[in-house]
């Protein structure tokens, strides 16, 4: 008798499973789900396995369509977090159709392509006005350092392939990704003194982020700027602060490719730095 129930667990265990494993038409879209640890809402095209449902039915890459399908339930309209997470580069600030999930406050649209326009205009109004600074940025190193032997850097090196890299702390070295600057209210990372800031915008500028927006324990990166998502200030007690939250070493003193995450800010030793 045990064995029997056994058996009839296991197969109603399968039965179970199939749906979530097999259930969009698309296979990309159902391994975004399973990846996810998400069960669609519908089968086949249809509800949420309907690939319209994910930047209107077109991305470039499988690691593109996992983080859609990941944050595509974070508001009522799910091409709106999809244009802040992946354009934009941070998570709107509200949920259902409040905050930035409200679809109202960017009119209307009819595509996927149109949304991402709106969005933009939006975040570029909402953005408090800076100072462009149009000079050569100066060539000298500066680390910013901390009171237990180590500097921040840029995981990956000092190319544009370090786009996404973690920022980790590790002893000081003079080499361009242990080099930082503020400049209007940006971090600068590695090596930026050779490039010129465009009076307009700085696409190809690379600045200190917060993956995954302002949330706490989030991983520190290395991002395209964006004037909404990499503004940071340093407090007079040396701590490098965004939205009220601080670059944090996850492991306190330790030395030695320690990755910093974002943490409240609570001007604790793992939190001072300084630059030299």
């Amino acid at each position: 008798m045990r064995n029997a129930i056994l058996l009839i667990a296991i197969a109603l265990t399968g039965c179970l499973a199939t749906p979530a494993s097999a259930q969009c038409s698309d296979p990309w879209v159902t391994k975004a789900f399973q990846l996810a640890r998400m069960v669609p809402t519908g089968s086949g095209n249809s509800g949420e396995c309907n690939i319209n449902r994910f930047a209107g039915g077109h991305w470039p890459d499988e690691n593109t369509i996992n983080t859609l399908v990941r944050v595509s339930r974070l508001c009522s309209d799910p091409w709106i977090p999809q244009v802040y997470v992946t354009v934009i580069g941070r998570y709107p600030q509200g949920s259902g159709v409040a905050g930035d999930c409200n679809p109202s406050v960017y009119g209307s649209w009819s595509s996927y392509p149109q949304l991402t326009s709106l969005i933009q205009a939006y975040v570029r109004r909402i953005i408090p006005t800076h100072t462009t600074i149009v000079q050569p940025i100066n060539a000298a190193t500066e680390h910013l350092a901390d009171n237990m032997g180590g500097c921040l850097g840029v995981e990956n090196g000092t190319t544009y392939q370090g786009q996404g890299s973690r920022i980790i702390h590790w002893p000081c070295q003079s080499i361009p990704d242990q080099q930082f600057r503020f400049m209007g209210g940006q971090v600068f990372a590695f090596g930026m003194q050779q490039f010129r800031l465009p009076s307009s915008s700085i696409p190809d500028s690379l600045c200190v982020d917060a993956q995954g927006g302002a949330y706490l324990n989030a991983q520190v990166i290395v991002w395209p700027c964006r004037m909404s998502s990499s503004r940071w200030t340093m407090t007079p007690s040396g701590e490098i602060m965004q939205n009220n939250l601080c670059i944090s070493l996850r492991t306190g003193a330790f030395v030695g490719n320690t990755d910093a995450t974002l943490q409240r800010c609570g001007n604790r030793a793992n939190q001072i730095f300084r630059q030299e």
